[in-house]
C-alpha cells in the first residue's frame, strides 16, 4: 500500500536491491515484469518497516521464511481473510469479491482523486508506457512517484476524525513535482537473530548500509 508495487515485487526483494542513500528499491529488470529496470521510492512510513525485519541470516531475500534463502511467493489465505475481515469491520458492510491486486487499485484511485497526474500513477503502478509517450519519453519520475506516495501515505494513515474533511480536497502532484528525497535515521533491529552462514558479502554490505547494522 506504500508503494504500488506488485506483490512478487515486494516478494522477491533482496538485500542488494536497497539503496539507503536514495531511500528507494533498485529493481533490475531480470527481476521486473515489464522486464525493464525500475526504482521503487520508499518514503519513511516504509522505511520504517523495513528496518523492522530481521537480518536474513542464510540468503539475499529480505521477505522469506526461511532465513532469506528462498523469496515469499503469495499471501496466504489465513492473512487475505485477516486483511478482509479487517477492512469488513471498518466498512460496516461485507465485500464480496477481494484479492491482494485490489490494494494496488486502491492506491492508484486514490492517488487519482488526490490530484496526481495519470502518468505519475502509471509510473507508481509501473506500468510499461505504450505508444510515443513510451518510444520517447525515458524519464523515470522518480521524485513524482515519491511526493505521489507522500500523499497517498499521508491520507491512508492519517487517523480518522470528523474535521479532516480538509484532507479530501485533491492536491495535484504534477509532472515536474520535485520532494526532497527522503532519508531516515536508522537504527538496528532489536529482533534476535540466530547463529548461522552470512549472505554473500555484496548482499551483507548493501543492508548493513541501509539499515545501520555494523558488522561483529
Amino acid at each position: 500500500m506504500l508503494t504500488g508495487a506488485r506483490l512478487r515485487e515486494i516478494g522477491n526483494a533482496q538485500l542488494g536491491w536497497l539503496d539507503r542513500a536514495n531511500a528507494c528499491l533498485d529493481i533490475p529488470a531480470e527481476a521486473y515484469k515489464t522486464r525493464e529496470s525500475t526504482i521503487i521510492p520508499l518514503i519513511p512510513q516504509a522505511v520504517e518497516i523495513v528496518q523492522r525485519i530481521p537480518k536474513p541470516p542464510r540468503g539475499p531475500y529480505l521477505i522469506s521464511s526461511n532465513g532469506g534463502r528462498r523469496p515469499v511467493w503469495t499471501v496466504t489465505p489465513e492473512a487475505l481473510k485477516r486483511i478482509r475481515d479487517g477492512a469488513e469491520a471498518e466498512l460496516g458492510r461485507k465485500i464480496e469479491h477481494w484479492t491482494i491486486h485490489d490494494l494496488r487499485r486502491t492506491a492508484a484511485t486514490h492517488m487519482a482523486r488526490l490530484g496526481v497526474d495519470e502518468i505519475v500513477v502509471e509510473r507508481v503502478l509501473g506500468h510499461r508506457i505504450g505508444g510515443v509517450k513510451g518510444v520517447y519519453n525515458r524519464y523515470r519520475y522518480i521524485d513524482e512517484k515519491r511526493a505521489a506516495l507522500q500523499l497517498w501515505a499521508a491520507e491512508l494513515l492519517a487517523e480518522p476524525t470528523a474535521t479532516n474533511a480538509k484532507s479530501q480536497q485533491p492536491r495535484k502532484v504534477r509532472a515536474d513535482a520535485r520532494p526532497k528525497p527522503a532519508r531516515a535515521s536508522v537504527e538496528p533491529s532489536s529482533s534476535p537473530v540466530p547463529a548461522s552462514p552470512q549472505p554473500e558479502p555484496s548482499s551483507e554490505a548493501s543492508w548493513e548500509s541501509f539499515v545501520g547494522w555494523s558488522a561483529g
